[in-house]
């Protein structure tokens, strides 16, 4: 009887010994799978992006160059807004998350600086875009080339305009490799690393990576909210205070795409990087399933409004704002009434489920 018991003793300690451990599991998942995932899909429509402005060297329309850049443009943009969320790590050296694209931009400092470029005597080069400040280097500069309202019904764009294209799309296409790179690296010397951290790694401890990327979560959805959704439309405050020019990429009219990304990114976060399996190992089902639900419920809400025009442009945030304001934030009403429901189950229900405390973020980039 002893020595049965003695087995069955030692076989459950090995089972113990040889179990994964959920956290590292979700960790691994998110980083792998979400985070890394999505730097090197970024990385690739950027590469893309930059093979066709090439074209800028070989052809005379650069109207007709410009016009097959936008819709990669489109797709890098995307491609950046999920993994957005992402505030720690790589993206964080070198301004690497202004480069990429800096906003809010309430002074308009995208837009004056490349004009200032494109007002140079010559062709900018290379080394001069790498000596220049960050805000011209990324997805905003390119926007306000490519989109804005200065530039519309200009048939005769120049080659100089084309080849500034073609150089911050070099650069971007530069720092989006460097930043799928380090995060191979970061993943494998810290995430993957938590019994033996580097000195100066960020993370050091199993929970401080699963608070990092909760408390991402939220600061996301926090600047959904406030700074995509409310500071534009107004939310809670006189409908004079709104302003077309606050939205999210209002050049491209993309701002409604970004919104619907980032809340499919915090989804991907909940299959593909196993946070909903995480909560269930933690019987936490109720939560997960529930949190899962809202998600869908939101990106229900955000196609729907996508498709009740005949075209997605026709029907973008800044149309809607600028042809009517009270019309357009009735209309936003639910879409806002849900993220209030998600923020709710999000910030307050899943941290207090898996014991996280909440610091303040400022959300880099205001200005």
């Amino acid at each position: 009887m002893f020595k049965k018991l003695s087995i069955v003793l030692v076989c459950t300690a090995l089972l113990a010994c040889n179990k994964k451990d959920e956290r590292v599991v979700f960790i691994n998942s998110v980083s792998n799978n979400v985070i890394l995932a999505g730097y090197d899909k970024l990385q690739k429509s950027s590469e893309l992006l930059y093979g066709e402005s090439l074209l800028c060297e070989t052809s005379a329309n650069y109207s007709a160059v410009l016009e097959k850049i936008k819709p990669q443009w489109r797709q890098a943009m995307s491609d950046w807004q999920h993994v957005q969320w992402v505030q720690f790590g790589p993206i964080k050296e070198d301004s690497r998350e202004w480069a990429l694209q800096f906003w809010p931009d309430r002074k308009n400092l995208v837009g004056r600086k490349t004009n200032a470029l494109l007002k140079q005597d010559e062709a900018v080069t290379e080394q001069q875009l790498a000596s220049s400040s960050v805000l011209v280097q990324g997805l905003s500069a390119l926007e306000f080339l490519l989109f804005d309202e200065s530039f519309n019904n200009n048939i005769n764009y120049s080659k100089k305009h084309c080849l500034l294209v073609k150089e911050i799309a070099k650069k971007l296409q530069i720092t989006t490799k460097e930043l799928t790179n380090e995060w191979q690296a970061f993943h494998t010397t810290n995430f993957s690393q938590f019994q033996k951290p580097l000195p100066e790694a960020e993370v050091t401890t199993i929970d401080q990576g699963i608070n990092l990327i909760v408390s991402n979560i939220v600061v996301q959805l926090d600047k959904v909210i406030d700074k995509k959704i409310g500071s534009p439309f107004a939310i809670n405050k006189p409908i004079d205070k709104s302003n077309t020019y606050f939205l999210e990429s209002w050049r491209s009219e993309s701002s409604k795409n970004n919104i619907r990304d980032n809340i499919i990114a915090i989804r991907s976060i909940m299959n593909e990087g196993g946070l909903k399996q995480y909560l269930y190992t933690k019987e936490l089902n109720q939560l997960a399933n529930k949190l899962e639900e809202e998600l869908n419920i939101t990106i229900e809400i955000l196609n729907k409004e996508m498709v009740t025009l005949p075209d997605n442009d026709s029907n973008s945030y800044f149309r809607l704002l600028s042809a009517d304001k009270k019309s357009a934030i009735d209309s936003i009403q639910p879409l806002v009434t849900q993220l209030a429901k998600l923020r709710v189950l999000i910030k307050t229900d899943l941290t207090k489920a898996l014991n996280i405390k909440l610091g303040f973020n400022s959300n880099d980039g205001d200005s």
